[in-house]
C-alpha cells in the first residue's frame, strides 16, 4: 500500500508476500495452522560472506523500520546480518547452490504486527483476521498477481475494479459487504481467472459483464442474496471449470449455453428458485459434469422446494435491466464498465469433452 495512506495492517494469521529485493526474491509465507517459527542457519558461509543473505538484511531492515506496532515484541532479535538467527525467519538451502543459504520465508502467525507500508507487494493473503471498514480501492489498482482477503469484517460495498485489477485471483469472502457486483468488473477481463464472492451479502442481479471474463475458471458467488436469472453472457466463459451459484435467490432457466461449456466440471445451483433446466442442463451426468440441482422449484426433480415458496417468489419476477446497482446510480463509486467490442467477447465452442477437474468440497 501507498505510505500516504497510512493503512493499519495487522497480521495475525496466514500473510504471504512476495517481496523482490534486488537480486534476491524473498517469499515471505505465514502458514496459518502453525504457531511456532523456523530457522536454519547457513554452515557452510557466514551472513556476512553470503551476498544473498545481506541482500536479505538490507531488505528486513528496510521492512523493520516501517513497523510502528509490535505489541509481542517479535522482531526484537532482528539485529544484526545474521538473518537467519531472526525469529519467524525461515532459511533452507539454495537451489542453485545448496551450499549457500537463503531466507526462503517469514512466519508471522499471531505476531500482531502493524505497518505503514509494503514494498512492491505480489501476493497478498490477510485471511483469518479480524479487519474493519472498506476495503481501500487502491487495493485493486496495484501490480497484485492474487488477493485474500477473506474471513474478515470488511464493510461497505464491493469494491470498484475501476482500471482492472492485475490479480489472477481474487477471493472476498466471508465478509460483511453489500450492493451487488459492478459492472465495472469487465475491467479486470484481461486478469481474472478466478473471483470467489462467497457470503458477502451481495444483492442484486448477477451483472451480464461477468460473462466478458474471459479468462475465469472459478467463479463462486454462493451464499448471498443475488436475484434474476442466470446471464446469458456466461455462456461465453469457455475456460470456465468450477461455477457456483448455490443459496441465492435467482430464478428463471438454466441455460443450456452454460451447461455446454467445453471444461465445465462442477456446476452448483441448488437452494434457489430456478424452474427449468434448459436441454443437457437436466442430464448433466452424461457430460461428466459433478452437479447440484436440489432446492429449486424444477418439476419432476427430487428434493426441490414446496409449491407455496416456488409461487410466493415465481410470481414477483425480477427485472434486471430497471435494477439499478445500489449506491452505484450513474456509475457512481463502482464506475462503468469498459465497452467491448463484441469480437471480443469470447463465443463458447463446445466441441471437447468437459475438462474433469477436481470439484470443490
Amino acid at each position: 500500500m501507498a505510505s500516504s495512506l497510512l493503512y493499519s495492517i495487522t497480521i495475525r494469521s496466514l500473510l504471504l508476500l512476495l517481496l523482490h529485493l534486488s537480486s534476491l526474491s524473498i517469499y515471505l509465507a505465514a502458514k496459518h495452522n502453525q504457531h511456532g517459527y523456523h530457522r536454519h542457519r547457513s554452515h557452510s558461509h557466514s551472513p556476512t560472506s553470503n551476498q544473498r543473505l545481506h541482500q536479505a538484511y538490507i531488505g528486513l531492515q528496510a521492512w523493520r523500520r516501517v513497523i510502528y506496532s509490535d505489541p509481542n515484541n517479535f522482531t526484537t532479535n532482528w539485529v544484526g546480518p545474521d538473518v537467519c538467527s531472526y525469529k519467524g525467519i525461515y532459511c533452507t538451502a539454495s537451489i542453485d547452490d545448496p551450499k549457500i543459504s537463503v531466507v526462503a520465508g517469514i512466519d508471522l502467525n499471531f505476531a500482531d504486527i502493524a505497518v505503514l507500508s509494503l514494498p512492491m507487494l505480489n501476493y497478498l493473503d490477510l485471511r483469518y483476521n479480524e479487519f474493519e471498514g472498506p476495503l481501500p480501492p487502491q487495493l485493486f489498482q496495484k501490480k497484485i498477481d492474487a488477493i485474500f482477503v477473506n474471513n474478515n469484517r470488511f464493510t461497505s460495498a464491493v469494491p470498484a475494479f475501476l482500471g482492472g485489477t492485475s490479480a489472477s485471483v481474487v477471493v472476498i469472502a466471508n465478509n460483511n459487504l453489500e450492493g451487488c457486483l459492478p459492472p465495472s468488473i469487465a475491467n479486470s477481463a484481461d486478469s481474472l481467472e478466478e473471483l470467489l464472492l462467497i457470503n458477502t451479502s451481495l444483492t442484486g442481479c448477477l451483472p451480464p459483464e461477468v460473462g466478458y471474463l474471459y479468462k475465469l475458471k472459478v467463479l463462486d458467488v454462493s451464499y448471498n442474496k443475488i436475484v434474476g436469472p442466470i446471464p446469458y453472457s456466461l455462456s461465453g466463459l469457455a475456460h470456465l471449470e468450477q461455477l457456483n451459484l448455490a443459496h441465492n435467490l435467482m430464478t428463471g432457466i438454466v441455460p443450456q449455453g452454460v451447461c455446454i461449456l467445453p471444461n465445465l466440471a462442477n456446476f452448483t445451483f441448488s437452494y434457489n428458485f430456478f424452474c427449468e433446466e434448459e436441454g443437457i442442463c437436466m442430464n448433466l451426468t452424461s457430460k461428466g459434469i459433478k452437479y447440484d440441482d436440489r432446492r429449486n422449484c424444477l418439476p419432476e426433480k427430487p428434493f426441490q422446494r414446496s409449491q407455496k415458496e416456488c409461487n410466493d417468489t415465481l410470481e414477483h419476477p425480477v427485472d434486471c435491466f430497471e435494477q439499478c446497482c445500489e449506491g452505484s446510480a450513474g456509475g457512481g463509486a463502482f464506475g462503468r464498465a469498459t465497452p467491448f467490442a463484441p469480437a471480443l467477447v469470447p463465443v463458447a465452442t463446445p466441441l471437447l469433452p468437459p475438462s474433469l477437474s477436481p470439484s470443490f468440497p
